[in-house]
C-alpha cells in the first residue's frame, strides 16, 4: 500500500509523512474503503498526518474487520500509536501490553513488534529500565529473524532511549 511508503520517522522515532500531501490523497482514498487493509492504512497514514481523533476512528473500524489474530494485534499497535502521539500514555501502554500479551499466546512472530512498541511507549514514560528489558528482547528477536531494517529500528529506540537516560 502506497501509504506505508509515504512514511519516515522523526527524532523521537514518531511516524511523519514524506509528502504531506501525497500522504492526505492516499488517506482520503483508503478512508474510503471498507476492507481491514484499507482502513488500518488510512488509520497508520492519519497517525502520520497527527489526526490522531481520526486515526482512532479508521483504526477502530479495522479492528472489527480483522480476521486474524495477527490483523488483531497489528492494528491494536497501530492504535497504541495514536494513543501515544496524542500524549494518552496510559491508554497506549494497554494496547501494547495487549497486543503483546496476544502476541504471546497466539502469534509468536509478532512479539518483536510488540515488545518494540511497549518500549517507545515506556521510553516515553520515563520508565527507562521496564523500556530497555523491552527494546532488548524486541533486539533478540529482530537479531535472530535477521532482517536488518527491523534490527536497525530497534537499535534506534534503543539509542534514543540511552540519549534520554542520561
Amino acid at each position: 500500500m502506497r501509504i506505508f511508503d509515504l512514511i519516515t520517522y522523526d527524532s523521537e522515532l514518531r511516524m511523519i509523512p514524506t509528502d504531506v500531501a501525497a500522504m492526505e490523497a492516499e488517506v482520503k482514498r483508503h478512508s474510503r474503503g471498507d476492507s481491514y487493509q484499507q482502513l488500518r492504512a488510512a488509520g497508520v497514514g492519519s497517525v502520520a498526518l497527527g489526526r490522531y481523533d481520526a486515526a482512532r476512528d479508521l483504526l477502530n473500524r479495522a479492528r472489527e474487520l480483522a480476521d486474524t489474530q495477527t490483523r488483531v494485534i497489528a492494528v491494536d499497535i497501530n492504535l497504541a500509536d495514536a494513543h501515544r502521539y496524542d500524549g494518552d500514555l496510559v491508554e497506549a501502554e494497554r494496547l501494547c501490553r495487549r497486543a503483546l500479551a496476544a502476541a504471546r499466546s497466539d502469534s509468536p512472530d509478532l512479539i518483536d513488534f510488540a515488545s518494540q512498541h511497549l518500549g517507545k511507549c515506556l521510553t516515553d514514560q520515563g520508565r527507562f529500565d521496564e523500556a530497555r528489558e523491552a527494546l532488548n528482547e524486541a533486539l533478540r528477536l529482530r537479531l535472530a529473524k535477521g532482517e536488518q531494517s527491523l534490527i536497525d529500528s530497534t537499535r534506534s529506540a534503543i539509542d534514543r532511549l540511552e540519549q534520554l537516560d542520561r
